[in-house]
């Protein structure tokens, strides 16, 4: 087989052309841009009003840039401005920064938003005004639905419950006990803060005659009785977003009776 000239300059070709796409991909130099972003997404604030949170601003531009930022709240009541100011990246280096801010009792629902003014660029996060947040394993929640009850002295809670509910109690967000019970339990409690009573393994069959009910018959301070608390319905972490909520004693199902025993002093 023989191979004639035009054969051998069309290889050529195709090794030149080869060459210069290698050479084209090797030097490209990389589109200009800038990241944005929150550190930790996972533990923003879904309820607040007094918080803070980290951002960064990565400069992937390939030259030194300063940068514009604005931070600030926004909801249909209100506006609010928590901080501004301008701050100098070198090419290729992040920064990143803590952003405190306290919300007004009337923004309600709204969003936190930092904006990086120079470049149109702008990321935000959603949270809800409350006044009281506890965290409850590691994720906030509002409290501000929690009734009070002031005492200087310890009390007693008498918490009856049936066929192996699992009942704990909690103490601003921290677990004090783990219980399952099959009857009536009485608590001697001398801490003050958000106290709950946590029901998590609903469950019925009538066929067996099972079914599991928590109530707290009441609890007793000051040589006093009482028996109507806030109930907070919902499985896992709902049962504390106070959304499904009644005056009462009783859960028939999933969720938690919530009680504030604060100090006078």
């Amino acid at each position: 087989m023989k191979v004639g000239v035009l054969d051998i300059i069309l290889g050529l070709v195709i090794v030149a052309l080869i060459g210069l796409l290698i050479y084209a991909v090797s030097t490209r130099v990389p589109e200009p841009f800038t990241e944005l972003y929150f550190e930790n997404h996972t533990t923003l604030p879904e309820y607040s009003s007094d918080a803070d949170f980290v951002f960064s601003v990565n400069n992937l531009e390939n030259k030194d840039m300063t940068y514009d930022v604005f931070v600030r709240g926004e909801s249909a009541a209100e506006n609010v401005s928590i901080t501004s100011f301008s701050v100098d990246i070198p090419s290729g280096e992040k920064k990143s920064f803590r952003a405190e801010y306290s919300l007004p009792e009337g923004f309600g629902t709204g969003r936190v938003i930092v904006e990086l003014a120079n470049k149109n660029q702008s990321i935000h996060f959603w949270t809800t005004y409350a006044r009281d947040v506890i965290s409850y394993f590691g994720k906030l929640k509002p409290a501000d639905c929690v009734p009070m009850l002031v005492t200087d002295d310890p009390i007693i809670m008498k918490v009856n419950a049936t066929h192996g509910a699992n009942v704990v109690l909690l103490l601003d967000g921290r677990v004090l006990m783990n219980m399952t019970l099959n009857s009536t339990k009485y608590i001697n409690i001398s801490q003050k803060g958000f106290l709950d009573v946590w029901f998590t393994n609903d469950y019925s069959n009538q066929t067996l005659g099972i079914d599991r009910n928590v109530v707290v018959n009441y609890v007793k301070a000051d040589g006093l009785y009482y028996e109507r608390f806030l109930v907070d319905e919902g499985s896992g972490l709902s049962a504390f977003d106070c959304l499904r909520t009644r005056e009462g004693n009783r859960l028939s199902s999933n969720g938690a009776i919530r009680l504030k025993i604060a100090t006078s002093r």
